[in-house]
């Protein structure tokens, strides 16, 4: 049977198992027909995520906490929007190539192989072509930059690390997006519950932000 991919063995194969996708593809990014997963698509989803926290706040089921929450999530993604040049930049430095675009637990399994565990990955609905910051959220970055190094030579363990950072920022407005709209209905507690989560890690990455001057130079 399959289980839950956790801990770090599985972490180590999804690093693999990553660093062997995103180079493999890489070359072939121009001719896939997969949908563009670059810069403005994330900034879609940033200005959708917004946009609903500010119109339910009339919600009569929310409580002055849930404003007061909703209110500082919506200010940072207008910050994050505000800035959006240096998530550009980010971008830039990154190759373009394959990425799945939701790879949270419940879409990592481990299956028992000839050779030992293997991994099973799931639900392919929003992969498409971009930078691979979002994909990189789990995985371990000297180990990743070691892998992809005879592809992409220019990668450190520092530079994965910058484009992990950056992919808890995408991730936290993707899950965003997808939570704020639960907001026009009655029953706002889970929302609620997920959506001060969501508050904390972005909060956290834009702090990260701050202290991560972008680097020069690109590994492409």
């Amino acid at each position: 049977g399959n289980e839950r991919a956790e801990g770090p063995e599985a972490r180590r194969l999804l690093t693999r198992w990553l660093a062997g996708l995103h180079t493999s593809a890489a070359p072939l990014a121009d001719s896939l027909p997969l949908p563009e997963r670059g810069a403005d698509h994330h900034r879609e989803r940033l200005r959708a995520a917004h946009q609903p926290l500010r119109e339910h706040l009339g919600n009569p089921a929310l409580s002055p906490a849930d404003r007061w929450v909703l209110c500082r999530l919506a200010d940072d993604l207008a910050r994050l929007d505000a800035r959006w040049s240096e998530v550009e930049a980010l971008f830039a430095q990154m190759p373009r190539t394959l990425v799945h675009g939701d790879l949270v637990p419940a879409n990592l399994h481990l299956r028992a192989g000839a050779g030992g565990d293997e991994l099973l990955v799931l639900d392919w609905e929003t992969a498409g072509l971009g930078p691979p910051a979002l994909d990189l959220v789990e995985v371990d970055p000297a180990l990743y930059a070691t892998l992809v190094a005879s592809s992409w030579p220019g990668v450190t363990p520092e530079a994965v690390a910058r484009w992990q950072r950056c992919g808890r920022l995408l991730r936290s407005v993707v899950a965003t997006s997808w939570e704020s709209s639960d907001l026009a209905f009655p029953w706002v507690e889970k929302p609620m519950v997920r959506l001060r989560v969501y508050r904390r890690v972005l909060e956290e990455a834009m702090s990260a932000l701050d202290a991560d001057p972008i680097a020069p130079g690109s590994c492409r």
